[in-house]
Order: C-alpha cells, then structure tokens, then sequence
C-alpha cells in the first residue's frame, strides 16, 4: 500500500513538472510576442514601397557603356562566356570600335532562365563590362522572356541607390 503511494505521488509530481514545464515555455512566447506588439510594423507594403538595395546586390546583370562616347565596353574578347559555369552568356564578335581598341560584339545574348548569379562574369570582364545591377522586378510568364540581348542588356535602367549595409539593417529591422 505504501509502494502504491510512493508511486502515485511520484507519478504526480512527474505530471506536474511537465504541466509547469509547458507553462514556462508558453509564458516565454507571450513574453517575446508582447515585445514586438507596441512597436511600429517593418512590413513593406509592395507595389507601393520598393527595398533599398545595397551597393553589392547581386539581382541582374546589364551591360556597361562608356559614358563619354556612348560605345559598350565589351570588345567580345570572350572571357565571361569562357568562365560562365551554367553557359548562358553568347557572344559574337562584330565590327571594329571606334573610340577604343577592340572589337564590338554583333550578339551578346544572356539567357536568364540559366544563369546562376554566380558573379564569375563580373570578375572575369577585364574591361569592366559586365555588372549587377539593382534592378529586381524583372519577372516574366514565358521562358523566352529570359533569353535578353545586347539592346535589352545596356538598356537595364540601374535605379541603384548605394546605400551601407549597416544602414539597410538599421532602417528596415527594428532592434
């Protein structure tokens, strides 16, 4: 009879270690729930309000011009297509520069649906060529729609604000 009730209170005080346990635990999601629930909201409302992208944003790629004479940068020397690990950039040499040594590529073609945004290109490009650019709304329906050329590539408007990464975090995540 004594075992019987060594064994029950035993059973008790395990049943009741687990209820304050689970008590415990709860107090401490409504305790952290109850900090964020005065302070402002960090949702940004979409269509409306855009991410400020930081200077090393890795979105899209687009072709540089020379802002002097107008002429790209990439004389079709080939070493983005030769480094790229998912082959998705085409080249095509074409006609002699103007304003520089070098050649003009005829067709510089990356298709989007492959590329991986390693960033290899952009390392490789001895002239500077090929960058990433701040631009991130560039969703389509079609795969075809991924496949952009030359006119498209130096056409990519860099809305890019360079801002620190210190900033970003202080300005969109409340401590």
């Amino acid at each position: 009879m004594l075992n019987k009730l060594r064994e029950a209170f035993k059973q008790a005080d395990k049943e009741f270690n687990e209820l304050f346990i689970g008590a415990m635990s709860c107090i401490t999601g409504l305790k952290t729930s109850g900090k964020y629930l005065l302070r402002p909201t960090v949702t940004l409302h979409y269509p409306d309000q855009h991410w400020v992208m930081y200077k090393d944003t890795r979105n899209w790629l687009r072709l540089i011009k020379n802002e002097e004479t107008g002429e790209e940068l990439c004389t079709a020397c080939g070493s983005c297509v030769r480094v790229c690990p998912c082959s998705c950039i085409k080249i095509a040499p074409g006609k002699k520069a103007e304003h520089r040594k070098g050649l003009v590529p005829e067709i510089f073609e990356i298709d989007f649906s492959l590329c991986c945004f390693c960033g290899l290109c952009v390392e490789a490009c001895p002239f500077n060529a090929i960058k990433f650019c701040a631009a991130y709304e560039m969703a389509c329906y079609n795969r075809e729609d991924l496949l952009w050329n030359k006119e498209q590539l130096l056409a990519i408007n860099d809305d890019f604000k360079q801002t620190e990464p210190k900033q970003m975090v202080d300005k969109y995540i409340i401590p």
